[in-house]
């Protein structure tokens, strides 16, 4: 899934009576609203991949990204020739976040050495701000306040109602792009 949706994408994953440009209002709306909550796309501003030196305490690495995979690691040790280290020598742990030297691989040792270059390539959240974005049309299209059951003629439709007010579940929703508490590691 692209982010931002387009009208015809969104209207696949939620078929609706809207038309086109009042979809589209809609679905720029909650695009703005994404980046202004959680910036731009990581593919807005980088194009293949991303470069950081490190002076490092022991086994772990802190990127300052959520990496989706790695491109290269280089140790710099002081007056030796620099080191590029082997995919078995670190490992990327589950958040993305992490770097952990392992004492077992092609070039083990217990911790990094006194400088360590590591390219990477950044983790595209885009499916995750196209869920957000499309929970947050779909909000903005069913909410209807107060409003429990509606009957015409032999007609009849019941509004299921979570009890919080419109602003509750749309801060609710733009919150799981960067979900509080997580543990990175």
């Amino acid at each position: 899934m692209t982010f931002p949706l387009t009208t015809a994408a969104f209207t696949a994953l939620a078929p609706n009576s809207l038309d086109t440009d009042a979809l589209q209002l809609l679905l720029d709306a909650a695009e703005e609203e994404i980046i202004e909550r959680a910036g731009p796309t990581i593919d807005g501003y980088v194009l293949t991949s991303r470069t950081e030196q490190y002076i490092p305490r022991g086994d772990l690495l802190m990127l300052s990204e959520r990496a989706s995979s790695i491109v290269e690691v280089i140790e710099h040790a002081q007056l030796v020739v620099p080191t590029t280290l082997v995919s078995d020598d670190y490992e990327l742990t589950s958040s993305g976040y992490v770097l952990r030297r392992l004492r077992t691989g092609t070039n083990g040792a217990y911790r990094w050495f006194p400088l360590v270059s590591v390219e990477y390539i950044p983790y595209s959240d885009n499916a995750t701000r196209s869920r957000v974005q499309s929970e947050l049309v779909k909000l903005s299209i069913s909410f209807s306040p107060g409003l429990a059951s509606q009957t015409i003629g032999s007609w009849t439709e019941s509004y299921a109602s979570s009890g919080l007010p419109y602003d509750a579940q749309r801060a609710a929703i733009l919150a799981t792009l960067h979900p509080d508490g997580a543990v990175i590691y």
